[in-house]
């Protein structure tokens, strides 16, 4: 699995194929999506690069929309917010329907097998896999088993790994 520097290199080098100028406000961004590796909510994202660098946060929106119109980034819904993810490679996740956490799985069990039984089915050359399940992660079961009112907050204390 690529590092953040793999990640952004790869980032910035689909954005110089796709004809994207990359500007400050513009690697910032990217950097920002290379290094957690999970998807992240594009309102806070777009408004940490505008404050910081800053640009009108419409400018960094209509990046976002050139990246999915490019395929460089993936977009998903997470809690009715709209979400991208670099699309450098194959990415797998749990989402917790509580809190919103992400916890990305390095490789779900059975998987390649059930791509192997899917190729042979379709007859389809698989270039690339999304993967997502949704559930309630051990910090908010937790907190639901001990009556905490769980309040647009994340009470979630687990170790959530690349999160």
């Amino acid at each position: 699995m690529p590092g953040p520097g793999q990640t952004l290199r790869y980032a910035v080098s689909a954005c110089a194929v796709a004809g994207l100028k990359v500007t400050a406000p513009r690697r910032r961004l990217l950097e920002l999506l290379a290094e957690p590796g999970v998807p992240q909510v594009v309102e806070p994202l777009i408004r940490k690069v505008a404050d910081e660098c800053g640009v009108h946060p419409v400018t960094m929106y209509r990046f976002v929309a050139l990246l999915e119109e490019k395929g460089i980034v993936h977009r998903l819904m997470l809690r009715d917010h709209r979400a991208v993810v670099l699309a450098c490679e194959s990415l797998d996740y749990l989402i917790c329907d509580r809190c919103g956490v992400v916890t990305r799985l390095l490789e779900p069990v059975g998987f390649r097998e059930w791509q192997s039984v899917l190729t042979a089915e379709t007859g389809y050359r698989l270039e690339h896999h999304w993967f997502e399940v949704s559930g309630i992660c051990p910090g908010c079961q937790d907190a639901e088993s001990s009556g905490q009112q769980l309040l647009n907050s994340n009470p979630c204390t687990t170790d959530h790994h690349a999160c």
